[in-house]
């Protein structure tokens, strides 16, 4: 009977291990691997694995030394930009880096979120 447990829950951790996009181990901000690993599926976890430290780096900045610092956005929405750091294609969701901006263009947020819920 355990053998048939296991049995079920096999495929249930696999889907796990398989679609995981949650937090990942943070590496070191490195703005030209950043800039480089746009538009790639592959590359997205390089992105996904440097958020923490562009949010440090980047919070307090003005509009267009973020820009000199991530390169172009991948879009814009409204006054925000965004940055795709993992796509999810088999669900349409997906995970960017949201910048907000203040009312002078300076970043007064840096996040990651959601594309589904925009948290």
């Amino acid at each position: 009977m355990p053998y048939l447990g296991w049995k079920r829950l096999l495929p249930v951790l696999v889907a796990i291990v398989m679609f995981d996009t949650g937090p990942s181990v943070a590496e070191e901000f490195d703005p030209e691997a950043w800039r480089s690993a746009g538009g790639t599926d592959a590359s997205f976890r390089t992105r996904r694995d440097m958020v923490p430290g562009v949010v440090e780096r980047v919070t307090g900045l003005s509009r267009i030394e973020a820009h000199e610092i991530l390169g172009e956005p991948d879009e814009v929405l409204g006054e925000d930009d965004t940055w795709y750091v993992m796509r999810d294609v088999m669900f349409s969701q997906h995970r960017v880096l949201l910048i907000e901006y203040d009312e002078a263009g300076t970043v007064a947020r840096a996040r990651d979120v959601s594309t589904e819920t925009w948290r």
